[in-house]
C-alpha cells in the first residue's frame, strides 16, 4: 500500500543582512564613554586608563563603522541584483 504525497517546496530566498539599531546605539555609546575616559587619562598621564581605554573605544568604533558597511553593501548589492533581474 502506498500513500503519494504532494510536495511543494517554498520559494527560497536570501537573507539579507539587518542593522541591529540597540547594539549599534550601545556600541556607539560604550566608545563614546570610552573615549572620554581614555582622553581623561591622557591628560592626567594615567596609562593604565587611558590605553585600555582608547584600544577598547576604538574597537568599538570600528565594530560600529564596520556594522554600517555591511548594511550598505548588503543594501547596495541587494538593489543591483533587482535591477539585474528586472531586465
Amino acid at each position: 500500500m502506498s500513500i503519494k504525497v504532494n510536495h511543494y517546496a517554498a520559494k527560497t530566498i536570501e537573507p539579507s543582512y539587518y542593522l541591529n539599531f540597540e547594539a549599534l546605539v550601545i556600541e556607539l555609546s560604550v566608545a563614546v564613554i570610552l573615549g572620554v575616559m581614555a582622553i581623561g587619562g591622557y591628560n592626567t598621564g594615567l596609562w593604565v586608563v587611558w590605553v585600555p581605554c582608547g584600544v577598547i573605544s576604538a574597537c568599538c568604533l570600528v565594530l560600529v563603522l564596520y556594522s554600517l558597511y555591511n548594511y550598505i553593501s548588503d543594501k547596495l548589492t541587494r538593489k543591483m541584483v533587482e535591477l539585474n533581474d528586472s531586465k
